[in-house]
């Protein structure tokens, strides 16, 4: 018992540190988040161009952890009276508001951004984002009805009110849209890093995610407009979420084969501590047969051996048993005479 104790704790302070270490080495995920309106061009553009490029890069795609809200330069009050208890007012109108509700329940109903954006890069190709979403439901064969009826219902007001939470909780609040937030940081060399060319942002935060080591993030001193959205196209089928990656850089190879070389001597060393483990309890149960061995022998000796009283006991009674005949002769003997 005492042996397999220490062997637990051993076990525990070494898997402890090899995963603090292998955390270390593998770097933490880069938090990107992305504050669109649904009808603003600009965040439209960003979406389906820069967004979707990234995304499209499978490297960076496992680097970022990406959130998206829908929302923008929208205010909202507490209203009673109205459905779900917002009332919300839109840069681009009522149809605005509605489509980010769309957007929202989307978001909300479906597995991950592995499903929404790509959803939400095709309806961000239709003039309409309500109807483009419906029209890319219905070519990636999902069933929009949830959607429908949670847009037209009091859980979509509940859904786009978290999303007025998110943005406008933002410190420093947001000035134009797309607002982009990469690991807690939104200043200006970050919009502009993160609008002209966001996997190589991603990829350098990934090793050095306060950027203590890196040159500067951004790629120009000052940001810059976004260019003119082009003409938003007709309705296409939805885009294939993992196209081929770009060819990976010197860098994500050698990040590459640090990763491997961590996984297999990870895995050689949990194969290493569950065969010792093994040893040293088949070895523990084997000293401890052979302690308790001499006692049980002890125990079966004193238990064949009869004791000193009831020996005594027995010849006694074996005697009289033996002379009784003895005495009954002798006096039927006297009787004849």
């Amino acid at each position: 018992p005492v042996v397999m104790r220490r062997l637990s704790v051993v076990v525990v302070v070494v898997v402890s540190l090899w995963i603090s270490f292998l955390s270390l080495g593998t770097g933490s995920k880069v938090q990107v988040g992305v504050y669109i309106e649904a009808l603003c061009p600009y965040c439209r553009n960003y979406v389906t161009t820069v967004l979707w490029d990234a995304w499209q890069d499978a490297e960076v795609r496992m680097l970022m952890d990406l959130e998206i809200v829908p929302y923008g330069n929208a205010h909202y009050v507490e209203d009673p009276d109205a459905l779900g208890g917002y009332t919300f007012t839109c840069q681009h109108g009522p149809h605005e508001c509605q489509a980010n509700i769309v957007e929202a329940c989307a978001m909300k109903l479906l597995d991950g951004m592995e499903q929404f954006l790509p959803l939400l890069v095709c309806s961000d190709g239709v003039s309409d984002p309500v109807e483009g979403m419906r029209i890319c439901y219905g070519n990636a064969g999902l069933d929009y009805a949830p959607v429908d009826s949670c847009a037209q219902g009091a859980l979509g007001v509940t859904y786009l009110h978290e999303m007025a939470v998110k943005t406008d909780s933002l410190s420093p609040p947001h000035r134009w849209t797309p607002w982009i937030v990469v690991n807690g940081k939104s200043d200006e060399a970050t919009q502009t890093a993160a609008r002209e060319d966001l996997p190589r942002l991603v990829r350098k935060l990934s090793e050095d995610p306060d950027g203590s080591s890196s040159p500067s993030l951004s790629l120009s001193p000052s940001p810059s407009p976004l260019p003119s959205p082009s003409p938003l196209p007709s309705p296409s089928p939805l885009p294939s979420p993992s196209p081929s990656p770009a060819p990976p850089t010197d860098q994500s190879n050698t990040n590459n084969e640090r990763k491997h070389i961590l996984i297999a001597v990870t895995v050689g060393v949990v194969v290493l501590i569950l065969v010792g483990a093994g040893w040293f309890a088949v070895w523990g149960e084997r000293e401890r047969r052979q302690r308790a061995l001499p006692e049980r022998i002890a125990l079966t000796v004193i238990e064949e051996t009869p004791g000193p009283a009831v020996a005594e006991g027995e010849h006694a009674q074996n005697v009289g048993t033996d002379t009784e005949p003895m005495v009954q002769a002798e006096m039927e003997e006297r009787r004849g005479e």
